[in-house]
């Protein structure tokens, strides 16, 4: 393996500047990082440092990685989640400063839901607009289209966490009181648009 840092698309001029030469050993890594932080390096670029050092093997684990450097193993896993947006992505929301680990999980979420390919395709596509919300960035980013919120009813998009369909709309008193018309009819559509799903469910509840 050669001695110098080998990234995917961009390296960050930071980490460039501090482990260009390389890093062969622990005691090397952690100069690295304390001048990173003394540099008020970003979580991405952490991210990437961290990525580097666990491909370079220089710790066993993450557990012992963060234990090293006095982290939480959370705290290594979000910094990594980070390092795993790609480029594109992170240009259209406006570059490494805006990215928090929320929206880091969100997109990564999106990518695991619908591709990496299609979330950089839409990001290319979409480009950088500062007037974006992050809700409306990962909307963006899941359809490949920009949306504005006065021309619909309601939009339904995957919330920050990765975990939740968030529903927004001007109307949001009007469907609260429709909730159970509102959750057949989604229930109506997904086992239309995903049978795969609608045959999991029935097996589980024993139908079928």
């Amino acid at each position: 393996m050669a001695a110098g840092l080998s990234l995917n698309r961009k390296t960050n001029s930071m980490f460039e500047k501090f482990a260009a030469g390389g890093i062969p050993n622990q005691r090397t890594a952690i100069s690295v990082q304390a001048k990173m932080l003394a540099a008020s390096c970003s979580p991405t670029e952490l991210g990437r440092f961290y990525r580097y050092l666990l491909d370079r093997q220089l710790w066993a684990s993450q557990t012992d990685l963060a234990k090293a450097f006095g982290l939480s193993n959370p705290m290594i896993s979000r910094a990594l989640g980070m390092a795993r947006l790609p480029a594109e992505v992170i240009e259209a929301a406006g570059g490494e400063g805006k990215i928090t680990f929320r929206l880091a999980r969100g997109i990564n979420a999106l990518i695991g839901v619908i591709g990496i390919d299609t979330v950089v395709h839409n990001a290319m596509k979409i480009g950088f607009d500062q007037r974006r919300s992050t809700a409306d960035l990962l909307r963006a980013l899941s359809t490949g289209q920009e949306q504005p919120r006065s021309a619909l009813a309601a939009t339904v998009m995957l919330d920050e966490s990765g975990k939740f369909l968030r529903i927004e709309s001007p109307y949001i008193a009007q469907l609260t009181a429709e909730l159970p018309k509102l959750e057949a009819l989604l229930q109506a559509s997904l086992a239309a648009a995903l049978p795969s799903l609608d045959a999991r469910g029935k097996k589980r509840r024993g139908i079928g």
